[in-house]
């Protein structure tokens, strides 16, 4: 059996309560050897955390998600909490951090401001960034150019958008990551630009409980569907499975030391 790691899960999300421990179970049984699970906040990243300790095959991933930003500002002392958090072992990464401005949950210089520090932090202490863009991926590039310019890597997760887009983020030196909508009828945007990117900077994803495969399409997402995403890589890249497994292994350990 092919072994496959999801790169970005939220196992610590309420969705999961009741059979978390099954959901886990279900995932190695189908050959998911590690699960990164990614914190939105304190106490979702303290619970990524604890997923880790509890369970050999995850990982935690801490900061705080862009929607989170004014609120995480409100406390001088949430930057020292995240980073006591950071200093953890098994957490392998800052995130999610970036910029929506779909929703604009939290207002855009607040979004900044949140964002900048942590790719300071993220900097000072070596770790990658797990990048979250959402109708804002001029200015995510932007500040990461300024920022982080030759002296960090990270992952743009469940990415979507264009050639033009995909060389800045390679010119960044950063990974993407896609997930369930690349198996979507109508995403065939998708799986053409999978052509353009490069077989060492790719990663797979689930982003559960959301954006389940189209098999599932409308229902909890969790880690074991990331081999649906995986077969349609695979096709979409016109790669061999076990080469491709091969690959994608190497991809995560070169960038999170996993």
């Amino acid at each position: 059996m092919l072994t496959l790691i999801d790169t970005h899960a939220h196992l610590n999300f309420e969705e999961f309560n009741q059979d978390r421990e099954v959901v886990i179970e279900r995932a190695a049984s189908v050959g998911i050897e590690k699960i990164i699970n990614i914190g939105t906040d304190l106490a979702t990243s303290l619970c990524s955390i604890e997923l880790s300790k509890q369970f050999e095959s995850i990982y935690a991933v801490v900061g705080c998600h862009p929607h989170e930003s004014v609120e995480f500002l409100k406390d001088k002392d949430n930057w020292t909490k995240i980073s006591e958090l950071l200093e953890q072992d098994k957490v392998v990464g800052v995130g999610e951090v970036g910029l929506d401005y779909y929703r604009n949950i939290s207002d855009q210089k607040s979004q900044k401001d949140c964002f900048v520090e942590f790719i300071r932090i993220a900097n000072k202490i070596n770790k990658p960034l797990v990048i979250h863009n959402r109708e804002a991926f001029n200015d995510v590039v932007d500040v990461l150019a300024q920022e982080a310019a030759d002296t960090l890597t990270g992952v743009f997760h469940c990415f979507s958008g264009d050639t033009s887009m995909v060389k800045k983020v390679m010119d960044l030196n950063f990974y993407v990551s896609v997930g369930g909508t690349l198996t979507y009828p109508k995403n065939e945007l998708l799986r053409e630009l999978i052509k353009y990117i490069p077989r060492d900077r790719i990663l797979l994803e689930t982003d559960c409980p959301y954006l389940a495969p189209q098999k599932f399409r409308g229902k909890r997402n969790e880690p074991a569907y990331v081999r649906l995403v995986f077969d349609a890589l695979a096709v979409s890249s016109r790669t061999e499975p076990d080469v491709l497994a091969e690959r994608l292994r190497k991809n995560v350990s070169d960038l999170f030391g996993i």
